[in-house]
């Protein structure tokens, strides 16, 4: 028997309404999204975030279609609120251990990123998309997961409450570049 339930129709004008139009278009182009960047990190955005939010009636500037594209785009195809310290010159792991900071290293020991997980919700909901993206699926009947990403970074997962404080997310970046003969004799690796 089918239950009565009543919809109700969003808002366009609140900011939810148009993060979610702009999400949409984001997520239409998704399949054409390869045509649409023509080399990784090309920062132009998806012509139907601007249509999305414009159609709502509200006059949107380009800052705001930026700002929007930026974050559904971190949202749905990169490492979301870590995305750009995964990005950062030296950094070998990014670390999630529950709702609060996250951590990072250089090779100098772990430090304070100065970005911050604000609920076990996000942490949960984070470490759900990396490792589907990977290729497999962690939940309560598989709470944790290791994978490697598309971009090669190797992501390690454990949900709540296998994992205490929260959902930890361990994300090791790989080497940018590689060794020439130079570097690999001042790394050690070489003797004179």
């Amino acid at each position: 028997m089918l239950r009565h339930m009543t919809v109700r129709r969003m808002n366009p004008f609140t900011p939810a309404s148009l993060f979610a139009a702009a999400a949409l278009a984001v997520l239409g182009g998704c399949v054409a999204m390869e045509g649409h960047y023509p080399a990784k990190g090309d920062a132009r955005p998806h012509p139907g975030v601007a249509e999305a939010l414009r159609s709502a009636g509200r006059p949107v500037g380009d800052a705001t279609v930026l700002a929007v594209h930026d974050a559904l785009r971190r949202e749905v195809l990169g490492a979301g609120p870590l995305e750009p310290l995964v990005r950062l010159p030296g950094v070998t792991d990014v670390l999630v251990n529950g709702p609060g900071p996250v951590r990072i290293d250089r090779g100098r020991g772990l430090e304070e990123s100065g970005v911050m997980m604000e609920s076990e919700e996000a942490c949960r909901r984070l470490a759900q998309r990396l490792v589907a993206s990977g290729g497999r699926r962690i939940d309560d009947a598989a709470p944790f997961a290791d994978v490697r990403l598309p971009d090669g970074t190797r992501c390690h997962a454990i949900l709540a409450p296998l994992a205490q404080p929260g959902t930890a997310i361990s994300l090791r970046v790989p080497r940018r570049g590689g060794f020439d003969l130079a570097g690999l004799r001042d790394a050690g690796a070489l003797s004179h």
